[in-house]
């Protein structure tokens, strides 16, 4: 049934670019009929015919190649492989070569000239019922751009002081009524600062930004786009686009419903509605805990009570550890350090890594001090089974705003395998997933391993050691930065279960080790220096990890290890990083049931724009049509200009028709009929700029010749003609070349 309905959508998609196609030549075809010039061939696309009708004097066909099509007629041939007449040549009356200059000119303009007006009436019909936009809301503010020379530097979206669920009304006095007008504009405006007017929840008026007598702010160009950019992020509708984790036998919102609110909460503001990163933030104090959503999908509502897991795979109730403190900043002068377990914020408790981001910038908005409650181990180094008794350490620090980001300088990071020396509370009381799956304090846990999935639906469990003698290795600083990165494991490791996808850390740790060397019967070519046999508790088949890199720069790692091993964790702490053993295991892990609670995604998501009046309509449609023909033809110039110049790099801006048809056949399928719809009036739009283009064999090309033979009062010589003919034909399959390049480029892996 899948294969069908896709199918069905590539069809829609195909039938969308061929009818983009037949209306530009639709108009050359009629406007040479109403002229009395006689129409051989009326062709959708080029090549071989695949079809072919002759219906009185005209042939109509469909040919293989769907890049194009053209209009033969008596005495011209749009086909560029076309012959052209001979000089001194009898002229039949129903010939193009005719036609007084007027009827040529119209003509060559009545395929552009039909595209613009289908164009114009397919946007006009949908702003008249609500033009399908992506709201122009920021989803999320980017700290930091890297910049065309690779260096980092904060986002202007940060200097501006630009937040989440800001709604942005104005740029550099334009009205903004999409996100696509944020990215134009702020391509177009590359070079001159920036200032905008934004709506934001909880202020009575909109704001300007910057505000007050601050530096200039302008675009960065961004070495991953190409093109200038601010630093924000796309907003995600209000509809659930996919359950990614829920309990088998749990009730859980499903795709297509929009979550307008929470059971015994104030109501969620309407107008305009949460963007899905908005909920996000506003579901997050229920993290691990039960919470009754309200729904609603096609004027139905309806309730469901879920344990909430967030916008990814659940973790809830593992530890939420400090992995790095920046130099400089609040929580180093407060006395953090690196391996503080992190158990709550200004008495919330943390019982995972996304919590206490909304409390450090709550408090930093209202001038509060931050209250940081943690757990410090009481030695570096803990050898046996005891559970570490630890301290409770508390500490206060004013955060401070780093450009416009609230911050305390701290990393986190989940601590989701290793000894847990303590577990986190859920706020409000209660015992959290991984308490309820059974696990105490002084257990080591192995991994959290998915048991079983179906649809969105899962089981999951937690691989728990109880016993052993815990050794951490330290691991240098380079080994370290050299442990995150991927390193290749020999071909042979990767044809028996190896990976050359995955970093050392990602191989090693919750795993069992087997051999070391390569000591390993099942291992080709017997002994392997540095190749490490490796089991973990969800693999049917060992894993071969290449550590020689590795091994160089933490030789105490090779030293150390031991066949019957378990790798447990990544350990943190002033001193640096260490690898986490258990020695002395019998057995294998208990695998204990856990609760992975519901955790579901928005995604983006056109929805209708709301006119002050009809007459903003019409001025909808005008600004649409202007950015699409205008703004483009003003864009060509900077695909051959510098990143310091405000130019784009066109290898990650440009798409050709393979491109074009795959947007065609996202558009029917995820936005829906009103945005394919639009998407197709834009193809018109922009196939009406294209030819228009003065390359000799489009439609402004011929205008070009036409209008300089009608100067000179005679055809141009053949060979002069014949000469552009060809070098236009070999500029644009150049270009058709390079585009289709681009866009098979994008489709395969990698």
């Amino acid at each position: 049934m899948l294969v069908v309905a896709n199918l069905a959508f590539y069809l829609l998609a195909a039938l969308g670019f061929g009818f983009v196609i037949f209306i530009h030549e639709l108009g050359h075809f009629l406007i040479a009929k109403w002229a009395g010039v006689k129409v051989e061939v009326f062709s959708i696309g080029f090549g071989p015919k695949l079809l072919s009708r002759q219906i009185g004097e005209t042939e109509y066909t469909l040919s293989l190649l769907p890049f194009g099509g053209y209009v033969k007629m008596l005495g011209q041939d749009d086909n560029p492989n076309g012959e052209q007449p001979k000089p001194g040549d009898p002229i039949d009356p129903r010939s193009f070569l005719a036609a007084s200059a007027g009827w040529k000119a119209f003509i060559l303009l009545g395929g552009v000239l039909f595209n613009l007006i289908s164009s114009y009436i397919i946007l006009l019909t949908l702003a008249l019922t609500g033009m399908p936009v992506f709201p122009p809301a920021v989803g999320s503010v980017q700290p930091q751009l890297r910049a065309q020379d690779g260096t980092k530097d904060f986002s202007p979206a940060d200097r501006l002081g630009l937040r989440q669920g800001d709604r942005i009304l104005t740029m550099n006095g334009t009205t903004v009524r999409s996100f696509e007008d944020i990215i134009t504009e702020t391509i177009i405006e590359s070079q001159h600062p920036v200032i905008m007017t934004v709506a934001r929840r909880g202020e009575p008026a909109p704001l300007t930004l910057p505000p007050g007598a601050r530096d200039e702010v302008k675009p960065i160009y961004s070495q991953i786009t190409g093109h200038a950019e601010l630093g924000i992020g796309w907003p995600d509708g209000d509809h659930v686009a996919q359950v990614i984790s829920a309990s088998k036998d749990a009730a859980a919102p499903e795709p297509g419903e929009r979550v307008v609110g929470i059971v015994g909460e104030e109501p969620w503001p309407s107008d305009p509605p949460l963007i899905g990163q908005e909920i996000h933030a506003r579901l997050l104090p229920y993290l691990g805990r039960h919470v009754t959503l309200m729904l609603e999908k096609g004027g139905a509502s309806r309730t469901v009570d879920i344990v909430y897991a967030g916008d990814g795979p659940s973790a809830i109730g593992f530890p939420t550890v400090v992995s790095e403190v920046l130099p400089g900043m609040p929580a180093e002068e407060a006395g953090v350090k690196a391996g503080d377990i992190l158990l709550a914020i200004d008495d919330q408790p943390i019982s995972d890594r996304s919590q206490p981001v909304p409390y450090i910038h709550a408090d930093i908005d209202h001038g509060k001090e931050c209250r940081l409650r943690v757990w410090r181990a009481s030695s570096e180094v803990v050898t046996g089974v005891e559970t570490d008794p630890g301290q409770i350490v508390e500490m206060t620090m004013h955060g401070k705003l780093d450009g416009a980001q609230q911050r305390i300088g701290v990393r986190l990071e989940a601590m989701l395998s290793g000894r847990m020396p303590v577990l986190p509370a859920l706020q409000g009381g209660g015992q959290t997933p991984l308490m309820t799956a059974g696990v105490v304090a002084g257990d080591t846990v192995v991994a959290l391993l998915p048991t079983d999935k179906d649809k969105g639906r899962e089981s999951a469990a937690v691989a728990v050691l109880a016993a052993g003698e815990r050794i951490l290795v330290p691991i240098p600083k380079s080994a370290n930065e050299l442990g995150e990165k991927t390193e290749t494991a020999p071909q042979w490791a990767h044809w028996l279960g190896g990976t050359d996808k995955k970093s050392v850390f990602e191989q090693l740790i919750g795993a069992k080790v087997k051999a070391i060397d390569g000591k390993d019967a099942a291992a080709p070519g017997g002994v392997a220096p540095g190749i490490i046999t490796l089991v973990r508790p969800e693999a049917k088949s060992p894993l071969y990890v290449d550590v020689r890199k590795f091994a160089e720069l933490a030789p105490e790692f090779l030293a150390q290890v031991r066949v019957g091993d378990w790798i447990v964790a990544r350990v943190y702490s002033p001193q640096g990083t260490a690898l986490e053993i258990l020695r002395g295991v019998d057995g294998d892990p208990q695998m204990k049931p856990y609760e992975p609670g519901v955790a579901f995604t928005f995604d983006r998501e056109e929805v209708p724009y709301k006119l002050s009046g009809t007459g903003e309509a019409f001025t909808i449609v005008n600004t649409t049509s202007y950015n699409m023909v205008v703004k483009t033809f003003q864009l060509i110039p900077r695909f051959f200009r510098s990143a310091e110049q405000g130019g784009i790099n066109p290898n990650k801006s440009l798409s050709g028709p393979i491109g074009i048809f795959s947007q065609l056949k996202v558009r029917a399928q995820h936005f829906g009929l009103r945005s394919y719809l639009k998407f197709l009036a834009l193809i018109g739009l922009n196939l009406f700029l294209v030819n228009l283009l003065p390359i000799p064999i489009t439609d402004g090309g011929q205008l070009v010749f036409l209008g300089i033979e009608t100067a000179i009062g005679r055809p141009l010589p053949p060979l002069v003609r014949n000469g552009f003919q060809w070098a236009g034909v070999i500029l644009v399959v150049g270009l058709m070349v390079y585009v289709l390049g681009l866009d098979i480029t994008r489709l395969l892996p990698g």
